[in-house]
């Protein structure tokens, strides 16, 4: 082995000299040397791999990239495919509350629907979930001391709805009041006018991004009558456009793939209005799409895909490439 090296090492310095005879410059000549030199000598190569790679993750590392095992900078180097998850990597993963508020009970308003959610929860207690914080963040807490809470039905993963039991302290009436799912309350509900417009707006609002939360009361006749839809919306991130612009990594022919598992309609909204430019062409709209399901769905497709197809997002970020915020540049 040290005789390769030496007869290596001397072959290396005699082409060295021979290129800077022939006036190729100086930098030239070396880097040729070095190719050479890292070729003849299988050991080197190791060595300079690795340490070009180092100095790739501490140039990383000035973006906010962690790098926990070198390999996996090679293999975004070799990228084809960038697939991202919707939640919380290209939006905020924070739920806000929209003006639009379909409703379906006469002399009922956004006011008042949000008072009957915050109802269903308890809202003298610190938020339980995502939707009660959506929910008594919004409401008009001052105006809850009017009525009190008898009971309460907390979440329920096979129900799929809060309830609360309350009595209006000015008239002494006692009615119920729950929120959850759209297709949940239809249920409890049961009309099919109802039924109809509720789908109908919950629909047209999915294909836009925004999800739906219903609300329902009983009547004096202890019979549910829905009230309406409050509407909310997971906003994208302030860099989530030039993500899907490619800014962070130039385009590069890369092709980029949402991977949505709510509704369809809401990762196209997301990916052609948000992480594309506003000026989108027919080349440009070709270099994202929107994959829609359950997570195992998603990457069956890709599994016979040639090239590197590195995943961003819960779930699906690369095993040796993290960062300690949600989203990647």
């Amino acid at each position: 082995m040290i005789v390769l090296v030496v007869i290596s090492l001397t072959l290396c310095i005699i082409v060295f000299v021979y290129l800077v005879e022939k006036k190729e410059t100086a930098v030239e000549a070396l880097g040729f040397t070095v190719v050479l030199l890292v070729a003849s000598i299988p050991l080197a190569m190791e060595i300079v791999t690795t340490t070009t790679l180092a100095l790739g993750s501490k140039q990383l590392s000035k973006h906010g990239a962690i790098v926990s095992r070198l390999a996996a900078i090679e293999d975004m180097a070799g990228m084809a495919i960038l697939c991202s998850d919707k939640t919380g990597t290209l939006t905020l993963n924070e739920m806000k509350i929209q003006e639009e508020t379909p409703i379906y009970s006469n002399g009922e308003t956004q006011y008042s629907i949000l008072r009957y959610a915050a109802m269903a929860a308890k809202w003298k207690e610190p938020p339980r979930d995502a939707l009660d914080t959506l929910t008594l963040t919004a409401v008009d807490m001052p105006s809850m001391e009017a009525v009190e809470q008898l009971s309460y039905m907390p979440f329920d993963p096979v129900v799929k709805r809060t309830e609360g039991t309350i009595r209006d302290k000015a008239t002494g009436k006692v009615y119920k009041t729950t929120k959850g799912a759209p297709h949940v309350l239809l249920k409890l509900v049961n009309d099919p006018d109802v039924e109809e417009r509720v789908e109908h707006d919950v629909h047209a609002l999915g294909i836009r991004g925004i999800r739906s939360l219903a609300v329902a009361k009983t009547d004096d006749n202890d019979v549910w009558r829905m009230l309406g839809l409050l509407t909310f919306l997971d906003p994208p991130r302030p860099d989530t456009k030039q993500v899907g612009a490619g800014r962070f990594w130039g385009g590069g022919g890369i092709e980029i793939r949402l991977h949505a598992s709510t509704f369809a309609g809401a990762g196209a909204d997301l990916a052609f209005h948000h992480c594309v430019r506003s000026d989108v062409t027919a080349d440009d709209s070709r270099r994202s799409r929107v994959w829609c399901g359950g997570e195992d769905d998603h990457r069956r497709p890709l599994a016979h895909r040639q090239g590197n197809r590195p995943c961003a997002g819960a779930g699906y970020i690369h095993p040796g490439l993290r960062r300690p915020s949600p989203a990647g540049p």
